[in-house]
């Protein structure tokens, strides 16, 4: 899950609108309509700050999710109706596909870290 749709959840979850986190940033609700669809990059303050708001470590909007990517190979298995007579290129075809999403999943992290480092 990216940044923004953890930081959506979290004000969902708390019962917050875009229009009263952005009044607690000082910032417009179009930012934070954009900063929660992914349209623009968070620093680090900024970052904090929305943990701040939001009572929550700055940690929890970006950690690793486990979940999302057993979510991401179960799927992909499911999806993909191994039997008998399954041959061997079907499964390496399946493997390689998910073994490639989870390389754009490490890619995008990787980005969040550099970005973050900025």
């Amino acid at each position: 899950m990216l940044i923004g749709n953890r930081i959506r959840k979290e004000r969902l979850l708390k019962g917050y609108s875009q229009e009263w986190l952005a009044s607690q940033l000082n910032v417009s609700q179009n930012l934070v309509s954009d900063i929660e669809n992914g349209k623009v990059d968070i620093r680090l303050g900024k970052l904090e700050e929305i943990a701040k708001v939001l009572e929550i470590n700055p940690w929890q909007l970006i950690e690793f999710d486990n979940g999302y990517y057993n979510n991401v190979v179960n799927t992909q298995a499911e999806n993909a109706t191994f039997n008998s007579s399954s041959n061997s290129e079907e499964l390496v075809f399946a493997f390689k596909e998910t073994i490639e999403a989870l390389k754009r999943e490490i890619a995008a992290k990787d980005e969040i870290i550099a970005m973050l480092k900025k």
